[in-house]
């Protein structure tokens, strides 16, 4: 059935968006507010925008990226407004008198430490990807603009990190809302293999390091496996966007796939690559400027190039509806980057209504990681969020039973939702094989795919047999050996509630064991040798 968003359902959240956020500035200066992609956020800006110009007031919105710097001005052009902008390579278009204007954080601080204009003194700000732009500069210019009483609304799909700076944070629409009026797709995850992250060490921000994971996806030999599964699940070789672990693996992988057939590019902070060579072989390399990067969007859009490559300068903000399959050939190691990058694929996209869901095609094991999880779970975010506390919160709820992992079909390599499974008979509820464990096919060191299974939870009688054991040692080393039976049994109920026949643990001591008995053993606990 095709897809058809309802736009009436659409404007009506934006404007109920739009209300919550003005009664919310009534009683605060600086707001968070929570927005899935493919929400609307430069539409809905635009629109406080027109509010705020209503009552002659000047107002400012920062982005942090070319990209998204252009974008702005596109949209906010088709709206009707009028502005100046701040931004390097855009001088043509710089008014500083103009009321309202759209203003790069880089190049506002190159402008402002060089002394040649200062901020610009808006009563209304908003700060797009808010999450990216917390620390350093980008808070400096926020807290300047507070320090003015203007009021700033910090706008992300994922709010981590900004506690420091808003006061309150407001969630503007779940993604389950979003695809009921079909303004966004549900994704399809597929884990056909992954590489092995036992050497993966994290960085600071939290990510996997870029170097190590280059490495474990080279040595490991995952390249061929990608190719072949992205040929599998998409046959029809649906627009895609892939993310590599380091800038030279996504050339590498950029070459990889143009050598086999399917049309692939390479964008990154300073270049983009087309997959050309010089007639001494070597890489046709162009500057990553604005004009550039469109081209091979509208390449992408027009179906001729298949898969465009990128290392991480594409995870937020890119808006190309026509992309609906997703490659991870690396590992995210926050939900943060996660989020954001899985959202590149979940726009609708109206030119092609049959595409009723998208696809991603994860090797980096993100899909069942804790914290992480599926692109299509709606999240609760609150202001103290920060990556660490979000995936040890996740890490805890699956230690205790409460948030299962999914699990891997393996004849399909689809993630299922463990209730699903069970519910289903433990059978995949789409191609219908039978499975009793859940597995994963993992690339070792050595390169050899291997099935890893799932590690089972101890049983009951093993814990409580583990809890005696560490009560014995504990009396033995503690107490001499009148009594050692008595406080060992009284302990044990005392950490369980029951007694250790009742728990059925071995070897079990009653009252009528002689404590000679107890002591002989006690320098078996100890590791000593008994004393003639």
């Amino acid at each position: 059935m095709p897809v058809t968003t309802d736009f009436s359902a659409w404007n009506a959240i934006q404007e109920r968006a739009r209300k919550e956020i003005w009664e919310a500035f009534r009683n605060v200066d600086c707001l968070v507010a929570a927005a899935p992609t493919g929400f609307g956020k430069t539409r809905l800006g635009a629109n406080l925008i027109k509010d705020v110009e209503a009552k002659g007031h000047k107002w400012v919105w920062y982005t942090h990226r070319k990209t998204l710097t252009t974008q702005a001005i596109r949209s906010f052009q088709e709206q009707g407004l009028d502005f100046g902008v701040r931004a390097s390579g855009l001088a043509d278009m710089a008014d500083i008198t103009k009321p309202g204007q759209i203003a790069m954080l880089q190049s506002e601080r190159a402008a402002t430490k060089a002394g040649r204009r200062q901020l610009h003194d808006a009563k209304f700000v908003i700060v797009d990807e808010a999450h990216a732009n917390k620390t350093g500069h980008s808070e400096e210019v926020i807290r300047s603009h507070l320090e003015a009483a203007a009021k700033v609304l910090l706008l992300s799909a994922t709010p981590v990190g900004l506690g420091q700076l808003g006061e309150k944070l407001i969630d503007l629409a779940p993604l389950s809302e979003m695809r009921k009026i079909r303004a966004l797709l549900p994704a399809e995850c597929f884990s056909p293999s992954e590489f092995s992250l036992k050497d993966v060490k994290k960085i600071t921000s939290g990510d996997y390091s870029p170097a190590a994971q280059a490495k474990a996806v080279m040595r490991q030999q995952v390249v061929g496996d990608i190719y072949k599964h992205y040929v599998i699940l998409n046959p029809d070789q649906v627009p895609t966007i892939a993310f590599a672990p380091d800038v030279p693996s996504s050339l590498w992988l950029c070459d990889y796939f143009n050598d086999r057939g399917v049309k692939a590019a390479h964008i990154d902070g300073q270049d983009v690559y087309l997959g050309e060579h010089d007639l001494d072989g070597d890489r046709v390399i162009y500057q990553s400027d604005q004009k550039m990067r469109d081209y091979v969007f509208d390449e992408v859009r027009a179906g001729r190039i298949k898969v465009i490559w990128n290392r991480f300068v594409m995870r937020e903000g890119i808006d190309i509806p026509e992309l609906g399959h997703a490659i991870f050939a690396c590992a995210f190691g926050t939900p943060e980057t996660w989020v954001q990058a899985a959202g590149r694929v979940l726009r609708v996209d109206a030119n092609n209504p049959t595409l009723t869901k998208v696809r991603i095609q994860d090797h980096g094991g993100n899909c069942h990681r804790a914290g992480l999880g599926s692109p299509n779970q709606d999240r609760l975010w609150t202001l103290s969020d920060t990556n660490k506390s979000l995936s040890g919160r996740a890490k805890q709820e699956r230690k205790e039973g409460k948030d299962d992992a999914p699990v891997r079909c393996p004849g399909c390599f689809r993630e299922i939702a463990k209730d699903r499974w069970m519910a289903a008979g433990h059978r995949c509820p789409v191609c219908g094989e039978k499975f009793r464990q859940e597995s994963r096919m993992v690339f070792q060191t050595d390169g050899k795919l291997q099935k890893v299974s799932q590690k089972k939870k101890s049983p009951k009688r093993q814990t409580l047999q583990q809890a005696w054991s560490k009560v014995i040692y504990s009396v033995a080393w503690s107490s001499g050996a009148r009594g050692t039976c008595r406080v060992a049994n009284a302990r044990f109920k005392q950490i369980t509630g029951k007694y250790p026949e009742e728990a059925g643990v071995s070897p079990v001591f009653t009252k009528a064991q002689k404590d000679m008995q107890v002591a002989a053993l006690i320098p078996r606990l100890r590791g000593q040798k008994r004393s003639p």
